[in-house]
């Protein structure tokens, strides 16, 4: 028995903590615990109130400070009925190292699946879901980490804004990690491309699917546009932060958060006016347009910049 928890202890503790974080990683981490939601549609003004267990699994990436993962959960039913929920989305926020743990704090954006019997089509099933927390991960081994997690969700199933269910929840993490980028002690220009490409395309993917797929069933699209909107503006510029140019990262995001800005102020004003339909429609396009133009020439910039700056 000795024997046994000295190879534990040592297997757990061979490495130190700097050696344990590896600054750029990728990998899988399951995800459960219990979650108390309340849902108001169909239950009248008190709501359906219960306890479900969320059972998940993550696709992350750690990029230096920053964590991206895409996450996709089904609950039980809820204790006081037959209703329960399928959640798809992603999650992204800023990483602190303490030691040989990583603290995430969180904002994510979802489709949510209200999984119940809607024989009269009355309770729209189908909406975004959005979710703020934190995450704590401990690393045993620079490939496995233990912890856990909370967060609250809001529900919005309509265009109006209203929320028609919120749940709060407290979750055991487990994790596999495989280091990217090894050997590298900031990141290459042309890896900072590719990651500013992936983040790009991908954001923008899946944002197409989610709003797709809030269309359905009367769903608001919100967090796809959410998504495809905030992909546009931000992940561009990312590689070239985390490869050391962040005043021109925070300048080219700001550029095309003013044009996208600027657009959808044009975009409300218009759509309150009648017959509209056609300005509409040129101030969307164009928006959208001028923001890809000015993402691509960032992109596409990235690594003679990078390298530029690190001559001088």
């Amino acid at each position: 028995m000795r024997l046994l928890l000295a190879a534990i202890l040592a297997f757990a503790f061979a490495a130190r903590a700097e050696e344990l974080l590896a600054p750029y990683a990728l990998g899988p981490t399951g995800f459960a615990g219990p979650q108390g939601v309340t849902q108001y549609p169909g239950y009248g003004t008190s709501g359906a109130k219960g306890i479900v267990l969320p059972i998940g699994v993550e696709l992350g990436a750690r990029l230096r400070w920053l964590s991206f993962a895409l996450s996709l959960e089904n609950t039980s039913s809820i204790t006081a009925g037959d209703l329960g929920y399928l959640r798809a989305g992603w999650k992204l926020g800023p990483v602190f190292e303490r030691g040989a743990t990583l603290l995430a704090p969180f904002v994510g954006l979802y489709a949510s699946h209200l999984q119940m019997d809607n024989y009269d089509h009355s309770t729209i099933q189908h909406a975004a879901a959005a979710r703020v927390g934190i995450d704590f991960d401990h690393f045993l081994r620079p490939d496995f980490s233990v912890g856990g997690g909370a967060g609250i969700d809001l529900r919005f199933p309509g265009a109006r804004g209203a929320a028609d269910g919120w749940a709060g929840s407290i979750v055991a993490r487990i994790g596999l990690h495989a280091p990217i980028l090894r050997g590298q002690s900031e990141l290459q220009p042309d890896s900072a491309q590719t990651i500013s490409t992936i983040a790009t395309l991908g954001g923008i993917a899946a944002g197409g699917i989610l709003a797709a797929t809030g269309s359905s069933e009367g769903g608001a699209p919100t967090a796809g546009i959410t998504l495809a909107a905030l992909s546009l503006i931000a992940a561009p510029s990312v590689g070239r932060a985390l490869g050391g140019d962040g005043g021109s990262a925070a300048l080219r995001t700001g550029l095309r958060l003013l044009v996208m800005s600027a657009g959808a102020g044009a975009t409300y004003y218009l759509a309150r006016a009648p017959n509209t339909g056609g300005p509409v429609a040129a101030v969307v396009s164009s928006t959208v347009i001028a923001t890809i133009a000015l993402g691509g020439q960032d992109i596409a910039s990235t690594p003679d910049d990078l390298r530029s700056s690190r001559l001088h």
